[in-house]
């Protein structure tokens, strides 16, 4: 091959080198097994530069094929199984007998099997690994789409968690999960939903409406963490959960705190003062019969003196929660 006039000797003979290097990484030491080789005629110039050739890269070997009977007897008897052919499928492994790495099994409901190796025992184990986290994050999110049972208090707090890779391409694609489960399951439930994204990299999500959460208004990107505090206190506490989380602004270090500092629900300031004065058991024994009929009550400067020492949050169902915090 003469030289090209862009590349010295010593470049054509690194580029040559080169080029080599990556035939072998390719699993085969000719050319000619992966790449026809062109030889130019009489009339037509070669040349085309080494440098340009080392730029090839191998292509992934394709996955072998098994026959009928090797299948049988791959499915025959795994190592590890998990999952159902009415779900996401069944899966098993098998590993080598003697050297590293073995077999990983899959079939479908249709009946359809496949199978495919590794080489080593890392890819082994972290294959598998990846196999149970998606099954879990599968049953995380069958959990989460359910019907939720009943509450304590009645309410069943939901979010609806959307993709936003999905929402930025003009599509909707999101899911209602049950609030009142445990942030680790939120989480395994919202990977999930994106790992069946129509999107090739869907990787954020947002919370993009909710319901049953009294007073709180869930952020946009409120970690899973705090939404499933809020939700199970207003699961079983009710509206007045939700005003303290509203009132404290979601503080999650303050929220453990609900019913120390919970008095009750009441109507209005007036009546939490009604009731105050009503436990006292004041006693008017000293005070003459004909005097007592003209003795009032002043509720509502009682209320005004409780609001300078006490919370008074008024929700928006008409009532008025009280703590003394």
């Amino acid at each position: 091959m003469p030289e090209h006039p862009h590349h010295p000797p010593d470049d054509e003979a690194q580029a040559r080198a080169e080029l080599m290097r990556r035939i072998e990484a390719g699993s085969t030491r000719y050319l000619g097994d992966i790449a026809s080789v062109h030889h130019p005629g009489e009339d037509e110039a070669d040349d085309l530069p080494w440098a340009d050739s080392a730029s090839w890269s191998p292509e992934p070997l394709p996955r072998p094929t098994f026959t009928a009977e090797e299948l049988d007897e791959l499915f025959a008897d795994p190592d590890d199984q998990i999952g159902s052919v009415d779900e996401l499928g069944w899966f098993g492994r098998a590993r080598h007998e003697g050297r590293p790495g073995g077999y990983f099994l899959h079939q479908t409901s249709d009946g359809s099997r496949d199978a495919h190796e590794v080489g080593t025992d890392e890819e082994y184990e972290q294959a598998w690994e990846r196999i149970e986290t998606h099954h879990q994050d599968y049953d995380a999110y069958t959990r989460a789409t359910e019907a939720p049972d009943p509450t304590r208090s009645g309410k069943q707090p939901r979010i609806y968690v959307a993709s936003l890779s999905d929402y930025n391409a003009g599509r909707l694609y999101g899911a209602w999960f049950n609030a009142t489960l445990d942030a680790h399951d939120l989480g395994a439930a919202a990977r999930f939903l994106l790992s069946q994204s129509s999107e090739e990299t869907a990787e954020e999500l947002a919370i993009h409406d909710y319901e049953d959460f009294a007073d709180y208004s869930v952020g946009e990107y409120d970690p899973m963490e705090k939404v499933s505090k809020i939700a199970g206190g207003i699961a079983e506490h009710g509206a007045a959960y939700g005003a303290w989380a509203s009132y404290l602004g979601g503080d999650m270090d303050m929220l453990d705190y609900f019913e120390d500092y919970y008095i009750g629900t009441y109507e209005s300031t007036e009546d939490y003062a009604r009731e105050h004065i009503d436990q006292c058991e004041i006693n008017l024994d000293g005070v003459p019969e004909d005097v007592r009929a003209y003795l009032q009550w002043d509720y509502e400067g009682l209320a005004r003196e409780f609001e300078s020492t006490m919370n008074f949050i008024e929700g928006s169902d008409g009532n008025v929660y009280v703590f003394n915090y």
